[in-house]
């Protein structure tokens, strides 16, 4: 979502542009900057740094303001939402089991750090995929698709990669999953899966030193 576009509702990771005696001023990249009063900030914040809010509407002045005390705006019936749905997410914060996130500008959800193959930030907004709606209505979120479909769309990754490169890539099980990610934005998992599916398929040959178009 882009900042100018903001909503009432919305959440979004916005920088302060002013301290004032009102609170902190957002940079919301249109004419008109988004109010953080002191009362809606959970934590001090500092002029240049960025955070998640909610856009809310003051009970006084009746105008858009921002609030840290987004969580409060989540919705948790999460009954709707069902497994291997592409979505839009926002990286929120961090905690002990991965990266939280928000989910279609609605829900929370969790990614584990097991995960996460690639460097994220707080702000982040990328696509991803529901894998599971917990007992507790709590979310399990993925960056990869999931089961058959992911592996069919991987082995296509994997082939086109290596017609990009001559039909041949110095690439294989002795890599680093880094490294895969980099050049095939994969996980070393999905990799050897796809792998595996085109081997048997026998659509490459697995050498010491790479793949190889058959």
């Amino acid at each position: 979502m882009e900042q100018e576009n903001l909503r009432y509702g919305d959440f979004a990771y916005l920088k302060v542009k002013e301290i004032t005696n009102f609170g902190a001023f957002l940079d919301t990249g249109a004419d008109k900057d988004l109010l953080l009063p002191f009362s809606e900030q959970s934590k001090k914040v500092e002029q240049g740094k960025g955070y998640i809010v909610a856009i809310i509407v003051d009970e006084l002045t009746e105008r858009p303001i921002a609030t840290q005390k987004y969580r409060k705006y989540i919705n948790e019936d999460t009954t709707n939402l069902k497994a291997g749905q592409e979505v839009d997410l926002l990286l929120t914060h961090f905690t002990a089991l991965g990266a939280n996130v928000i989910i279609d500008n609605e829900f929370e959800g969790l990614i584990y750090t097991n995960q996460i193959f690639k460097k994220v930030n707080v702000g982040d907004q990328f696509k991803g995929f529901i894998k599971e709606i917990r007992a507790n209505g709590k979310v399990d979120v993925v960056i990869q698709k999931q089961g058959v479909e992911a592996i069919e769309s991987d082995t296509e990754v994997v082939l086109n990669y290596l017609k990009q490169h001559q039909g041949f890539a110095a690439i294989g099980d002795f890599t680093e999953p880094q490294t895969i990610y980099r050049e095939l934005s994969m996980s070393k998992k999905a990799f050897k899966k796809a792998v595996g599916s085109l081997y048997k398929q026998k659509l490459i040959a697995i050498t010491d030193t790479g793949l190889q178009l058959q």
